[in-house]
């Protein structure tokens, strides 16, 4: 074999994009952040204005022009649905996450279906495959490992040209010194950073066609924040405004979702994203849908506590807050520990900033014994 034949990315089968629905649906009002803006001149503080009023007012915003193009994209949905289409029981078997959590505490690998089960008895008819940030920390499928050096430079860009810029847009935004949020989002083995590929398929037979509505309940992440790329079958949602919304396909846009790690981080300032996954429309419901994530997740030795102060948020944006420290001082939990779950102490008390008279009252705090749930990255 040549040497301009070998350095070809291997072959992988195209992935066919869910038609758009027909249906007229209620979708979620939210801005556009154009990444490409970042560089230039003025553009920085300006985004950094955009993303923060972005999420304090929506919840969520809509990031383009974050350098991967169509066709990239469309490499990676073709690699992202080869853990789903390709492996055998037996593979998928082997390198199950029930496997790789028991020998090693890591969640790299495949999560069966019905995995989950919901509030009406019935199960998720999706499946997952997670790769650390650093693919090599975990051994996966001979199938995928031709394609690691394309996961590795979709994973790096992630972190690295759209992740940071977002943090020190935030850092600029909320008045932070330079690399506050970023020096402790490190790309490596002590964090647990990653891609992840979802593959929802659909409910087989009458019953499970007229199953509860919602297939994911309503939740938010334990991440920092979540990357999402925008895809045409509907059935994702965030809530907004007292009400469930659906979130609108942009082409080649990523959807970024406040995660519980960032809502700890700004003292409640910015609001994890509650969202959810329920059925999609009747002329979607026959065809899979695989859906890519990049999940941001600090350090594993940073403690989940406020890195802001309630007078400094107020003083710099001249928003009322509602400052919160989820943790009592000295019980805050690492993020390792708050994402595996642990036994931790609640702070209940909250600070009151009033925009009008920037007067700040404090109830006495309140410390109760408490457990974190394990749940979803």
């Amino acid at each position: 074999m040549s040497a301009e034949t070998s350095s070809l990315p291997p072959v992988v089968a195209r992935w066919k994009a869910t038609p758009e629905t027909g249906e007229l649906l209620d979708f979620a009002e939210l801005p556009i952040l154009d990444l490409g803006e970042y560089s230039k001149n003025e553009g920085h503080s300006k985004l950094a204005k955009q993303l923060v009023e972005s999420l304090l007012d929506y919840g969520s915003v809509y990031i383009v022009d974050h350098g991967y193009s169509v066709s990239q994209m469309d490499r990676i949905h073709d690699i992202a649905d080869v853990p789903f289409s390709q492996l055998s029981m037996e593979e998928k078997q082997a390198y199950s996450t029930d496997v790789r959590k028991y020998l090693s505490g890591a969640m790299d690998g495949f999560r069966f279906r019905q995995y989950y089960e919901m509030e009406d008895g019935s199960y998720e008819e999706m499946e997952t495959y997670n790769l650390h940030c650093v693919g090599y920390r975990a051994e996966h499928p001979e199938i995928l490992r031709p394609f690691f050096p394309e996961l590795d430079a979709f994973a790096r860009h992630n972190h690295y040209d759209v992740a940071y810029p977002l943090l020190r847009l935030i850092e600029t935004g909320l008045n932070l010194p330079d690399n506050t949020l970023v020096n402790i989002h490190d790309f490596s083995l002590g964090a647990e950073s990653q891609v992840a590929f979802l593959k929802y398929f659909p409910r087989i037979g009458e019953e499970k066609q007229e199953a509860k509505h919602t297939w994911l309940s309503g939740e938010t992440t334990k991440d920092t924040f979540s990357l999402i790329y925008s895809q045409s079958g509907m059935g994702f949602q965030i809530f907004q405004r007292g009400e469930w919304k659906y979130v609108k396909h942009v082409e080649n846009a990523i959807i970024l979702n406040v995660g519980d790690g960032l809502e700890i981080f700004s003292g409640g300032f910015f609001k994890a994203t509650v969202h959810r996954v329920v059925r999609p429309p009747i002329d979607q419901r026959s065809t899979p849908r695989v859906g890519i994530f990049y999940f941001l997740v600090a350090n594993n030795d940073v403690k989940m506590a406020p890195l802001v102060q309630s007078h400094h948020l107020l003083a710099h944006t001249g928003r009322w807050i509602n400052f919160q420290s989820k943790f009592a001082p000295g019980f805050e939990p690492t993020v390792f520990q708050y994402k595996s779950g642990v036994g931790i102490v609640v702070q209940t008390s909250q600070v009151l900033v009033s925009e009008e008279s920037g007067h700040m009252g404090a109830e006495e705090p309140t410390q109760v014994v408490s457990e974190v749930e394990v749940g979803k990255p």
